[in-house]
């Protein structure tokens, strides 16, 4: 039987929503990340061209989806070597079935994280250890969580902790997936993509990028991965085979959003 879910976090908070709505100030809601700002027009220009898509999408994307992601993936992630890439219906979708997808029976996540990491592990059934950043002190799993910049805490891995992580990848012959959906978004810090430190061996690495926040297309649920090969052609199996297609139209708006980076500059400005 699958193990009991928690709730929702965002139904947990609707109680004390409630009370600060009701303060004669008002409130600001900072619950919820959720863009503000409208999506840039050339990218709704994009998926209005598209809306005319009576035929079934291609779970790995159109061959001029996948270019768009494998270019992007190399000037701004510091891809190297062998990858393969994969659009998502937005990135929570992935992080809540991917211990399912890989048959994952034990899942490490930071110890302060964005709850889906142990939902996905609930889901699939596997043990869920909740452990700190310093990867050298990590038990044996069979995949682990990197987040950077973190969500909620916006902290930004240093080389050194993202390539412990890829060692005790090495190491356990595991899998490590850093969740990299603010990557574009570092404070004081500029994050650095995991797979710039792979030195061009993606075995058992993948990164998750989010269009949500960077090009405002939270409603548009567009995402994508990068890493090894052969554990996205897994992955990639499972998806046809449960129909997780990205509509098209979807798919030529991201596109669009990936051929410019001035509209990222703005937002992050």
């Amino acid at each position: 039987m699958r193990q009991k879910l928690p709730d929702f976090p965002w139904d947990a908070l609707a109680p004390y929503g409630a009370i600060a709505k009701a303060h004669p100030q008002g409130a600001i809601d900072l619950s919820v990340g959720t863009p503000v700002d409208p999506t840039p027009e050339f990218i709704q220009q994009a998926f209005q061209k598209a809306s005319n898509s009576p035929g079934y999408p291609v779970t790995m994307g159109t061959p001029e989806l996948r270019e768009a992601i494998t270019a992007w993936a190399k000037k701004y992630l510091g891809a190297t070597g062998e990858f393969g890439v994969l659009p998502l219906i937005g990135s929570k979708e992935f992080v809540a079935w991917l211990p399912t997808f890989i048959e994952a029976q034990s899942v490490l996540y930071p110890d302060v994280a964005y709850p889906t990491y142990l939902v996905g592990s609930l889901l699939a059934q596997a043990k869920a250890t909740p452990v700190s950043l310093d990867a050298t002190s990590w038990p044996q799993a069979d995949m682990a969580w990197v987040n950077s910049p973190s969500n909620p805490t916006g902290r930004v891995h240093t080389e050194s902790e993202l390539k412990a992580a890829i060692e005790w990848s090495r190491k356990n012959k595991s899998v490590v997936v850093s969740d990299e959906c603010y990557l574009e978004f570092g404070d004081t810090v500029t994050p650095t993509s995991i797979l710039n430190y792979t030195g061009g061996d993606n075995s058992n690495i993948l990164s998750v990028l989010s269009l949500s926040k960077r090009s405002s297309m939270a409603g548009y649920r567009a995402a994508f991965i990068v890493g090894d090969p052969a554990l996205i052609a897994r992955i990639l199996e499972v998806r046809k085979h449960a129909g997780m297609m990205v509509p098209l139209p979807v798919q030529h708006a991201m596109i669009a959003a990936l051929s410019d980076e001035k509209h990222v500059t703005e937002q992050r400005a």
